[in-house]
């Protein structure tokens, strides 16, 4: 089977590679339903639809549509793929799908919470106060300016998804942190903390833009990591997931994406890494 690769996402030339149950709602593009949870700008089109008798068109710039929540196994393998297309390449604009994860109480996460940077697990050694912009600490080492910290860490990794974070390192000097902005609650001397790396919202979040043809945007999801926010596993604490589609993500007007068969499907048994 001939495959490239597409920013991040593998990219089949040939469909039916797993034959499992899809945990996607609605993910042929057929039915109507659909389209209540999609909202404007997001139509069924009967034009030379990826299979069945209709694709999803989204004709709306930046528009972002999401799955019903999906739980999954963190001790699997899956297969997470969407097909796209547009109908002219000069006006095709950037899209990227990923998946929004939730932890056990289904609140969702991003991977300010749990990309984790090692080495960095460190403990607080004076007491800093709602306002201040230093943190004293046992050992700074590792840390890098422009990151988050989180608070209350557990060399364990077991605080992820950590969402008792602050602002980004300023200065470095030492073990003295300065704070890109002033603290909003006191800090205690004794505290752990460690520095993640912050950034993206979406696990899996690749995209590119469109051709004319159909093609797969295909990745297998080995299990989870449960230590780091790793884009070829489900992220820590990851116990549900949806689906998430960025479509026509540029300024201006007139570009069509056209999306089909999307699916996450469970394949087997994740693999030790």
């Amino acid at each position: 089977m001939m495959k490239t690769m597409i920013s991040g996402f593998v990219v089949f030339a040939a469909a039916g590679l797993f034959a499992a149950e899809n945990l996607a709602k609605f993910a042929d593009c057929e039915d109507p339903v659909l389209l209540r949870k999609c909202g404007a700008g997001v139509t069924l089109s009967t034009v030379k639809p990826h299979s069945g008798k209709t694709s999803l068109c989204v004709n709306a710039m930046r528009k972002f549509i999401y799955s019903d929540i999906i739980k999954i196994d963190p001790t699997k393998k899956y297969k997470f793929s969407i097909y796209f297309r547009t109908d002219d390449g000069s006006k095709a604009a950037p899209f990227f799908a990923g998946l929004q994860s939730y932890d056990k109480n289904m609140k969702p996460f991003g991977g300010d919470n749990v990309r984790s940077f090692d080495g960095t697990l460190t403990t607080v050694t004076a007491d800093a106060r709602k306002g201040e912009q230093v943190l004293q600490v046992e050992n700074a080492s590792k840390y890098k300016k422009g990151w988050i910290i989180a608070l209350d860490a557990k060399e364990d990794y077991s605080d992820l998804p950590n969402r008792n974070l602050i602002g980004g390192v300023k200065a470095i000097n030492g073990n003295e942190l300065t704070l890109a902005q002033p603290l909003k609650q006191d800090v205690a001397a004794g505290t752990q903390i460690r520095q993640h790396i912050g950034g993206w919202q979406y696990n899996l979040n690749h995209g590119g833009k469109p051709g004319v043809e159909w093609k797969e945007y295909s990745c297998i999801i080995n299990g989870r990591n449960d230590k780091n926010g790793n884009n070829d596993q489900f992220w820590p604490g990851t116990q549900y997931v949806k689906i998430v589609i960025a479509a026509n993500m540029a300024k201006g007007e007139g570009a069509v994406l056209y999306i089909d068969d999307f699916q996450l499907t469970e394949i087997g048994p994740a693999t030790a890494k």
